[in-house]
């Protein structure tokens, strides 16, 4: 393995990691207050989404859309969705005193369906597999500091993200 693909496989893998590492940090808070929650993964694809479909559908009803804009109504919606199924988990652990590690995994297997079934919605909206677009959006989230690869080692390394993942280590 070269250094170039090294470097490669670390910005890959601090990109993907990323997205995992949000819902361990609300899973090691919810551990904090005392639950169990195996239905992160479910949560998770439930936000996941809520905010593609989200994207797909302001992208494609705007003339132009705005970057900003768009940035904003997929936090809001992966946020409203999460919050939702983590409503769920919790009228029915706490409220209802169901067993934690069976609904936590029945969570999970329906947010996968969820998931896969309005994406598959859109997959037909968009008119076959493959071609749903969310470049403005993407674009937001994938924007980093300019001239980061410049930097050689160090930039690629710890300057080519997007916000997100600054976010998280914060």
């Amino acid at each position: 393995m070269t250094i170039s693909q090294f470097i490669s496989w670390c910005v890959a893998a601090i990109t993907f990691g990323t997205v995992i590492m949000y819902g361990c940090i609300g899973e090691t808070i919810n551990q904090k207050a005392g639950d169990l929650n195996l239905g992160v993964p479910g949560v998770m694809m439930i936000g996941g989404i809520a905010s593609l479909a989200a994207a797909f559908l302001y992208e494609n009803n705007a003339a132009n859309p705005n970057p900003f804009v768009s940035m904003i109504l997929t936090l809001v919606a992966t946020i409203v969705a999460s919050g939702l199924a983590g409503l769920l988990y919790a009228f029915l652990t706490v409220t209802q005193k169901v067993n934690q590690n069976v609904t936590g995994l029945t969570l999970t297997i329906f947010g996968t369906g969820v998931a896969n079934f309005f994406g598959g919605s859109l997959n037909t909206m968009a008119g076959g597999v493959g071609q749903i677009s969310v470049a403005a959006t993407s674009a937001v989230y994938r924007a980093n500091i300019n001239n980061a690869a410049d930097l050689g080692v160090v930039g690629s390394l710890f300057l080519s993200y997007g916000f997100m993942v600054y976010l998280a280590i914060v």
